[in-house]
């Protein structure tokens, strides 16, 4: 994978984030949510 293929996978998982209000992000803090909702993991 090319660096510019890797930064468009991190934009493309990102982009949800980037309409959360402050306090949702704020709250998103623990680690096992983020893997979850962008990565797919189980925590």
């Amino acid at each position: 994978m090319t660096i510019d293929e890797g930064l468009a996978v991190l934009e493309q998982k990102l982009a949800p984030l980037t309409g959360l209000s402050p306090d949702v992000r704020r709250g998103l803090v623990n680690r096992d949510y983020m893997d979850v909702m962008l990565w797919g993991g189980t925590g």
